[in-house]
């Protein structure tokens, strides 16, 4: 028995396999055209720059509309200041920034530029950033700003002080303090046996039981 499509399926030249090939096209189609809609992601690689002093600065400038536009900064960490500004052309212009860590869908800072013109926020974090840009207004012409700043070093004091020093310790406590030491670091003492002592008495109590 002879079988045939169901429905309007186009036949070129009489050709066999028309519907198959129709139904595979189709499918391309349906499975490549919404990746092709999915917004590209791109790197901003911050560098340096002679008139910023004391980091790295990157910029990117164009148009951009409901669909939005992704970039991703790489590699920062926690000792590092970071700095995302947004502009638009004018203070009317509504132009969305969203600052986000692990789901483009979930943002973690996000606002906008209407009123001003500008929306910057100032940061630190681990690994990679995530910013998203978008309008509400149709296409519309925008700048990003990113500055990375250089890894703030904290001071931090030596643990171990000069022998001369020592000898000028009364009673073995620094400072002025009294031979028995800081009154705050007896208070934590007393807490912590106060502490211990409770889960020794608990403990006695599980075992009994």
């Amino acid at each position: 028995m002879k079988k045939e499509c169901v429905g309007k399926c186009p036949r070129i030249s009489g050709s066999p396999g028309t519907c198959l090939r129709f139904a595979l096209t189709v499918l391309f189609f349906v499975m490549v055209l919404p990746i092709g809609l999915i917004a590209e992601e791109y790197k901003i690689v911050p560098k340096q720059d002679p008139d910023v002093p004391n980091g790295k600065f990157g910029a990117v400038q164009g148009t951009v509309g409901s669909q939005g536009e992704k970039f991703i900064v790489e590699n920062l960490n926690m000792l590092q200041p970071v700095e995302i500004m947004l502009f638009s052309k004018d203070a009317d212009t509504d132009l969305t920034l969203q600052l986000c860590k692990f789901d483009w869908k979930k943002p973690e800072r996000s606002g906008s530029t209407k009123g001003t013109g500008i929306q910057a926020f100032q940061i630190r974090t681990e690994g990679d950033l995530k910013i998203y840009v978008a309008s509400a207004q149709g296409e519309k012409p925008y700048q990003l700003a990113v500055w990375v700043g250089d890894e703030m070093q904290p001071a931090m004091k030596s643990a171990f002080i000069p022998k001369d020093d020592y000898k000028k310790m009364k009673g073995g406590s620094f400072g002025s303090g009294s031979a028995f030491g800081s009154p705050v670091l007896w208070i934590i003492a007393v807490l912590l046996a106060a502490i211990l002592a409770v889960l020794v008495i608990f403990l006695k109590r599980g075992k009994r039981a």
